[in-house]
């Protein structure tokens, strides 16, 4: 998939459109540049990730819950699921 341009929300919308999406799940980080008026404009609606699960071990205290998933996989291997199963529910 290439021949993206622009930046930001431009070059997700993009994307978006060639996926033919019409939701966007996004790390909360993105609220600093995501441009929600961008993504509604274009019928997208989108939300941001909670990391609601249990702290972990990492490699480098202190915890950091908002790091990529894969640092939680490495960090604990098949043990990961039951972190997951841990995570409180947010209520809409």
């Amino acid at each position: 998939m290439g021949g993206f341009s622009g930046e930001k929300t431009d070059r997700r919308l993009q994307v978006l459109a060639r996926l033919e999406a019409t939701h966007y799940i996004s790390g909360p980080s993105a609220a600093e540049y995501l441009d929600g008026e961008k993504l509604a404009a274009a019928g997208i609606t989108f939300e941001y990730m909670q990391y609601d699960y249990p702290e972990y071990p990492q490699l480098y205290p202190p915890y950091d819950p908002y790091v990529s998933i894969l640092d939680l996989l490495f960090m604990t291997g098949p043990d990961a699921l039951s972190y997951f199963r841990q995570s409180k529910t947010r209520q809409p």
